[in-house]
């Protein structure tokens, strides 16, 4: 039960309390005409004191706000799913449910909105249902959240081998029950005995015998399996693997003995069985993938130290494809696109890579670098206002982490600002500029001085 909650809890801190949009960082806001009732002012209060409550982690007080502010405007998609993050904070999992319910029907509607993702729907109810012990609900919604971003397809595949791993002990449990059940069981306990005294023909003697009382039996076909490797019969041991796997899909360990068969003659089987088996919460195949990933990863280098993005292309997205949740791929194969001017294919691997070295918690991992990466590509794709975003994040982390890299960051933050006009955006950049400047950046120095005499200030 602990670990069922600690998954829980680790799920639910990595995608964090909803994020709402804020004004432009590039445009001087325009006052608004004043049309509201008294009505509306009073509710828009409300939900303000509720959000303020939200944002303090006072679920009790956003509970009874957001509640009393969904009784005029039931329709409001961000105020029901911020309620039904209250709910799941006070531990009140089916009410969670049901305002989720309420509005993935809704965005199934015929005038669905973009608020609020469909697949954070889903997966926030995953994790309620979850918590509730409904794993084949919860598996349902995990999989539906993973058509989404990266971030979703992260934690279905993470919440996959999880659950995998707390099932497998269960699962063995229930494997020798079965055994145990089985006509065959006596045998299939003499054959491990004589395997552990290392009686190979012996052990596979009396594993063929118990598979002729039960062909249904998947430990026989794998012990089987296993004596018939002892013996170096590698075809039959493959053949007793894959019998296991037909009797029973759910054993990692006959994913994993087969996929050591294929490792010197046939790598991609290999792959696909390692990765299966890793789903299941085989711990061996799991390493197995990330030192092949790393192998792939390694590949892809030397090709780009020599300028040959395409096979260096090739060499990151087979480390992808080998081991999805190993993060440095992603921001090597980022290096690639943005060098072939392919700034937005750069900036989703470099979104990826932070998710990932996030989640697994890499040293001392460049996200900086990658914020301002992203900042960089947005900006040759012309999108500024995404480009100060990211330049922002890079400023935040350097400043912890890498102070160096800081006057590049400014320097770029603050040629956005100054291209977007105003006396305003001037002003900001000015800031930028100035901080860049006492850190000894000659080119914001300068640019500092320009602005200044725009600006009719001192330089």
């Amino acid at each position: 039960m602990m670990q069922r909650y600690f998954i829980t809890f680790l799920l639910f801190l990595a995608v964090g309390l909803t994020a709402h949009a804020t004004s432009s960082n590039l445009a001087l806001a325009q006052p608004a005409k004043d049309t509201a009732t008294t009505s509306d002012i009073e509710l828009n209060n409300l939900l303000t004191s509720a959000r303020s409550s939200y944002w303090k982690r006072d679920w009790v007080s956003g509970l009874d706000g957001y509640s009393r502010y969904l009784e005029a405007r039931p329709g409001d998609e961000s105020a029901r799913f911020e309620r039904s993050q209250c709910f799941f904070r006070l531990g009140r999992y089916a009410q969670a449910i049901r305002d989720l319910s309420y509005l993935i029907k809704q965005k199934k509607g015929p005038t669905p909105t973009d608020e609020i993702a469909l697949e954070k729907l889903y997966y926030r109810r995953g994790l309620a249902y979850h918590t509730l012990g409904r794993d084949d609900l919860a598996h349902d919604d995990f999989i539906k959240s993973s058509e989404g971003s990266a971030f979703y397809q992260y934690n279905n595949w993470h919440f996959s081998k999880r659950i995998a791993a707390l099932d497998e002990h269960s699962r063995k449990q229930t494997v020798d029950e079965n055994v145990q059940r089985s006509k065959a069981g006596p045998l299939v306990e003499k054959a491990r005995k004589a395997y552990d005294w290392r009686d190979f023909d012996d052990a596979y003697r009396l594993y063929t015998q118990a598979i002729e009382l039960d062909p249904n039996l998947a430990p026989a076909y794998l012990g089987r399996g296993t004596a018939a490797e002892a013996q170096k019969d590698i075809d039959g041991a493959r053949a007793d693997y894959t019998s296991a796997i037909l009797a029973d899909a759910h054993i990692a360990e006959a994913f994993y003995l087969r996929a050591k068969t294929y490792e010197s003659s046939d790598e991609e089987t290999a792959l696909s069985d390692h990765q299966e088996a890793c789903r299941l919460g085989h711990p061996s195949s799991c390493r197995y993938l990330r030192e092949a990933a790393e192998i792939w990863e390694g590949r892809g280098l030397v090709f780009l130290r020599v300028d040959n993005f395409k096979r260096a292309l090739e060499a990151f997205s087979k480390a992808v494809e080998v081991d999805p949740l190993y993060a440095d791929p992603y921001f090597n194969r980022a290096l690639v696109y943005s060098k072939t001017d392919q700034y937005l294919e750069a900036v989703k691997n470099w979104e990826t890579y932070i998710i990932y070295a996030k989640a697994s918690k890499a040293p001392a991992a460049p996200y900086g670098e990658a914020y301002f990466n992203i900042g960089l590509n947005y900006y040759r794709s012309g999108q500024p206002q995404q480009a100060v975003e990211a330049y922002t994040q890079a400023i935040a982390h350097d400043r912890r982490s890498a102070p160096e890299k800081l006057p590049r960051d400014l320097h770029h933050r603050a040629r956005i600002y100054y291209e977007a006009g105003g006396e305003a955006n001037k002003r900001r950049a000015l800031d930028d500029l100035r901080e860049a400047c006492r850190m000894g950046d000659r080119m914001s120095c300068d640019m500092c001085k320009k602005i200044a005499v725009e600006l009719g200030l001192k330089p």
